[in-house]
């Protein structure tokens, strides 16, 4: 067998396999068995992406804004945390205790770019040694919520 070449046993002989019989696969299992709805399937410690370049980008496209393009994350196949575009066209990341109910952690509104956190808690602190505008802390020696505003720390009640 040639170095270089994949090859494919088939009625009892070694046939070499071209660029075409490797196209439009219905499924392709590495280390598993794929399935009609996962045609790519990895069992793996690790998968990797490398850029042949510049950089590398990993695309999930969805076909209409009331679909979902996500990565989901699962312990004993059930979903514990999702982050994508799931139902519309704005970022989120979702986390459930059960892989039934799930809460929004963070959203950001896909045509304002405004961002919301479900929860917030500020834990009481010091400063922040290097702030920028925008940032927001509890001050634990005056129990005041503090919002640095590119100058100075302001209380905001």
């Amino acid at each position: 067998l040639g170095a270089g070449t994949l090859h494919l046993r088939l009625g009892g002989a070694w046939q070499v396999l071209a660029g075409e019989e490797l196209e439009n696969l219905s499924g392709l299992g590495i280390g598993t068995t794929s399935d009609a709805t996962n045609r790519l399937a990895v069992a793996a410690d690790a998968s990797l992406f490398t850029h042949a370049g510049a950089g590398h980008q990993i695309k999930v496209n969805k076909t209409a804004a009331a679909e979902t393009a996500s990565l989901l994350f699962q312990s004993g196949w059930s979903g514990r945390a999702e982050m994508g575009l799931a139902g519309n066209d704005d970022f989120a990341v979702k986390v459930s205790a059960d892989g039934s109910t799930w809460t929004t952690a963070l959203a950001v509104t896909g045509a304002t770019g405004k961002t919301s956190l479900s929860g917030l808690r500020l834990i009481p602190g010091p400063a922040p040694a290097s702030p920028v505008l925008g940032d927001l802390y509890c001050d634990s020696a005056t129990q005041k919520l503090r919002f640095y505003d590119g100058t100075i720390w302001q209380d905001l009640f």
